[in-house]
């Protein structure tokens, strides 16, 4: 094979990847991007809000928030990007942590408690066993939900 012949061959491998890329609904693309890092900030501004406000309200376990947060979390991504893939998926477990901080802290907002970094490492690692498994299987909802 002669050198021209190789770089013919090397375009017409890059043209079609590119092609492909370009056709590929399940491939993030750079221009969605800022959309959907938007979508997660927002979302879990307003969910781990509700969450923490619903906790400080009604006398219920918040355990079962973490796995409905991560239901909610899925959802929303889904109905603004229009996919479900791998990327969606990292992006919402990287939504539903997010969503776990905003949550700790409006929660000791709510308390009257002053914000510093050790309040609300404190309020996110004063859980049990069971609560990191359930903050874990909310992540993996969301997740599973995102890439089927």
């Amino acid at each position: 094979m002669s050198l021209k012949e190789k770089v013919r061959e090397y375009q017409k491998r890059r043209e079609a990847k590119k092609y492909f890329r370009s056709q590929n609904q399940y491939v993030i693309h750079g221009k969605d991007l800022p959309k959907y890092i938007a979508a997660i900030v927002v979302a879990s501004i307003v969910i781990g809000g509700i969450a923490a406000y619903i906790e400080r309200a009604l006398p219920i376990v918040p355990m079962i928030l973490y796995l409905i947060i991560g239901i909610a979390i899925a959802e929303i991504l889904y109905r603004v990007s229009g996919m479900k893939s791998k990327e969606m998926g990292i992006l919402a477990v990287i939504a539903c942590i997010l969503c776990y901080i905003v949550k700790g802290i409006v929660t000791l907002l709510l308390a009257g408690v002053m914000i510093t970094l050790s309040n609300v490492l404190s309020v996110l690692f004063n859980n049990s066993l069971i609560g990191y498994l359930f903050m874990f299987a909310g992540c993996y909802f969301a997740y599973m939900r995102s890439v089927d």
